[in-house]
């Protein structure tokens, strides 16, 4: 290894961990060795999450597979490539359209014309598994919370949050598997994404993003 790195893990100084009798697990005094690309009975990275749901103030989109939110009319109006919308769709597969809805979870739909935002497309079933909902807000700890995330890797620019989209797709499962995965997105200027235990976010500059974490996902901005 040339590197090292450290992450604590929720519960990991209890007594009955840090008082194990063992040295190691791997036959090396000192070192262990833990999985870290699973989670145990589907536990989620809760912290990283803004609240969502009904009781958060969510609107809810009905189970349909390849489905979408009737149109959602924003308080705010959002830039977006230099373009202006003030209404925006939620879909079922894992992406956003603006100006129309769009059902279908193909690729074709890229060489439509459509203006898209994909971070998380696949072919969601939600009458298989999962919730989707959304909300905005102006005012409360959603914006705290923006605020606090995006100058976190933007700290130059003393940014403050007035306006927030979330939308998040709880627990849903790909149309044919059982595995599931909780995902979300937040705007508020820039674009926040998490995908269950990973967070990364994209500040949109004409047509250039930067991205503080490489991730094995698709995610396409289409103008």
């Amino acid at each position: 290894m040339n590197s090292t790195n450290y992450f604590s893990m929720p519960g990991s100084f209890q007594s009955n961990i840090t008082n194990l009798s063992f040295t190691s697990n791997v036959n090396v005094k000192g070192r262990w060795v833990f999985r870290t690309d699973y989670c145990y009975n589907n536990c989620l990275f809760q912290d990283d999450f803004y609240p969502y749901g009904p009781n958060n103030g969510d609107s809810l989109i009905p189970p349909v597979n390849d489905g979408n939110s009737s149109v959602i009319l924003l308080t705010e109006t959002l830039q977006f490539f230099g373009t202006e919308y003030n209404k925006l769709y939620v879909n079922n597969n894992g992406f956003l359209t603006f100006g129309q809805a769009v059902s279908s979870p193909y690729s074709s739909m890229f060489r439509s014309g459509y203006d898209i935002i994909a971070p998380f497309w696949s072919n969601w079933n939600t009458t298989k598994s999962g919730v989707i909902s959304y909300r905005q807000a102006t005012s409360g700890s959603d914006l705290q919370q923006a605020t606090s995330d995006i100058n976190q890797y933007f700290p130059q620019l003393n940014f403050t949050a007035t306006w927030v989209f979330i939308a998040t797709w709880d627990n849903v499962a790909f149309y044919n598997m059982d595995t599931v995965r909780t995902l979300q997105i937040l705007y508020c200027v820039y674009w926040l994404f998490y995908i269950d235990e990973i967070k990364y976010l994209f500040r949109i500059q004409g047509k250039f993003l930067t991205t503080n974490y490489w991730l094995r996902s698709l995610t396409y901005f289409n103008e």
